[in-house]
């Protein structure tokens, strides 16, 4: 179960309602299971009385999706929802649900990296021996015939193991290409990968020939190592605008929590 899987509290929808089904996240972790209640179904929701909750709103509290308490309740609120309805991942539904995900038959959507002369075609894949799945390559003639041969760029699996909190494993957030024009080398990308899964990801330059990261001390390459909303691009080889918490204030973020001030 990823960190960020917080039961979340819902005004009632009406009289009779008295909780949302369960609902299986396969493309964060197969198994992975979160409990949506509505507010009549959960009894002594409330924290112990040495958690402080706002008079305003009592949910206050499940903010920190990574507190100890916080995810002690989610267990808690999990388990209600299984004993009531069953756990889903033991009904036919869910089962050809998941063999159908992780069925090889997919069709692998690709985009281009390069030039006409030397172009790959990129795909990220999922399936049941790749559970965070790989950044895989190929060539044109290779992707339109009925066998594809693929160069793994990026095991995710194979990654050590995020060191912040309680995640566990890498979730893809995508890639950002350096694009110098129509002369662009296409040797470059930001990777953004997040631990867990969660909105906050982290980024690391890639090396796009030699398919290895960018050593931010002996290459000078870009890093944002700390998980955070953050957004990043290139402004050129040696220039990356972002956006993220500056200062670490809130000043410069939406009231949703995103980056509404870019630097360079």
């Amino acid at each position: 179960r990823h960190p960020w899987h917080a039961a979340i509290m819902m005004p009632t929808l009406a009289a009779t309602a008295t909780f949302l089904l369960v609902a299986p996240h396969y493309f964060l972790n197969h198994l992975s299971v979160t409990a949506f209640f509505t507010t009549p179904i959960i009894n002594n929701m409330a924290p112990s009385t040495s958690t402080t909750i706002s008079a305003e709103d009592p949910h206050l509290w499940l903010e920190d999706v990574l507190g100890e308490k916080q995810l002690t309740w989610v267990e808690e609120q999990n388990k209600k929802c299984i004993d009531y309805v069953g756990d889903p991942k033991e009904t036919e539904c869910y089962k050809r649900i998941k063999a159908i995900l992780d069925s090889k038959d997919k069709i692998p959507h690709a985009y281009r990296i390069g030039n006409d002369t030397d172009s790959q075609y990129y795909n990220f894949w999922q399936d049941a021996n790749h559970v965070q799945g790989i950044w895989r390559r190929t060539t044109l003639e290779s992707y339109k015939s009925k066998d594809p041969q693929w160069t793994t760029v990026l095991d995710l699996d194979a990654l050590p193991p995020p060191t912040t909190d309680t995640a566990k494993t890498w979730v893809w957030h995508g890639s950002t290409l350096l694009d110098e024009g129509p002369k662009s080398q296409w040797d470059r990308a930001l990777i953004r990968l997040s631990p867990g899964g969660s909105d906050a990801d982290t980024c690391r330059e890639f090396d796009l020939k030699s398919e290895t990261f960018v050593d931010p001390e002996e290459q000078r390459g870009f890093a944002l190592p700390h998980p955070a909303k953050t957004r990043i691009a290139y402004r050129s080889r040696d220039e990356v605008l972002v956006g993220t918490d500056f200062g670490n204030d809130g000043s410069t973020l939406t009231e949703s929590g995103y980056p509404r001030v870019v630097k360079s």
